[in-house]
């Protein structure tokens, strides 16, 4: 009887072995490029960060890089996505594409709230997230802020 259970425990300790070996490691968070977010006149390009746990409506952060810059490089050099991961909130790494890689800040498309330009292709992201992500609404909470549209 003593051997029965022996080999019993052997093989099931072979077993247990054999699926924690076999068993995938869990996935990292990562940088994704969305392709699709809705409105986008001056093309864009719209990074994701989503750490592994995020908060329940989380926080969602635009960092938009320096000129010369792109997402993935503002990605790569800045602690958001090290940040998002211990406070569970969402990045956006949006990424200019003119020449110099800089954002549009001064058009006329881009300074009136739904004309167009870069700043509505930001708006289109902000939007994808809390539609996507489970944020049911834009906003902020420190007093004197007003509230996103």
């Amino acid at each position: 009887m003593k051997r029965l259970w022996a080999a019993l425990a052997a093989a099931v300790t072979a077993a247990a072995t054999a699926l924690v070996v076999a068993a995938p490691g869990a996935q990292a968070a990562s940088l994704v490029e969305v392709t699709s977010f809705g409105p986008n006149p001056s093309n864009l390009r719209m990074h994701l960060y989503v750490p592994d746990s995020v908060r329940t409506r989380p926080a969602v952060l635009v960092a938009s890089h320096y000129c010369t810059g792109t997402g993935p490089a503002f990605y790569s050099g800045t602690e958001f996505a090290r940040l998002a991961d211990q406070h569970g909130f969402i990045v956006i790494y949006p990424s200019a594409n003119r020449s110099g890689n800089c954002f549009d800040v001064s058009s006329q498309a881009t300074l009136t709230h739904g004309a167009g330009g870069d700043s509505l292709g930001i708006v289109s992201m902000v939007k994808h997230v809390i539609a996507t992500r489970g944020r049911t609404r834009p906003g902020c909470t420190r007093p004197g802020c007003r509230r996103a549209r």
